[in-house]
């Protein structure tokens, strides 16, 4: 966010990007009672948030779930620790991870079969 000296602020230049809806793929949908998962740019336009629970994909280690767009995207592969009912197969067991690429692929790794898994609270730098 940027702003000129002696320009006034307003509430409305203080409001968090808009939420904007992940394609979600292979399988994974919004999992019931749950956010849908969903991806906005900070204030600070160079930190990107996400929330939301999935479940009912398949799973192999690294399967794409999300593609991000190229706004959203981080300059160098990023990775964060999300919770899962139950973790163990396709990636280090009980240490459920997403990874984001550089071209907007986001994986996940470390969970069972089609476990849901939720993304809430999780950011990173673009």
């Amino acid at each position: 966010m940027h702003f000129l000296a002696g320009q006034k602020l307003r509430a409305s230049d203080l409001n968090e990007g808009p939420w904007v809806p992940l394609t979600l793929l292979a399988g994974w949908v919004q999992r019931t009672g749950y956010y849908v998962p969903a991806v906005r740019l900070l204030m600070d336009e160079s930190t990107v948030q996400l929330r939301g629970g999935l479940s009912g994909g398949t799973v192999t280690a690294g399967t794409v779930f999300a593609t991000l767009a190229a706004e959203f995207r981080p300059a160098a592969s990023v990775s964060f620790a999300v919770s899962a009912n139950d973790s163990g197969a396709g990636g280090a067991a009980g240490n459920p991870r997403v990874f984001v690429r550089t071209n907007g692929n986001m994986e996940i790794w470390g969970i069972a079969g089609t476990s849901p898994f939720h993304i809430d609270g999780c950011s990173f730098s673009i």
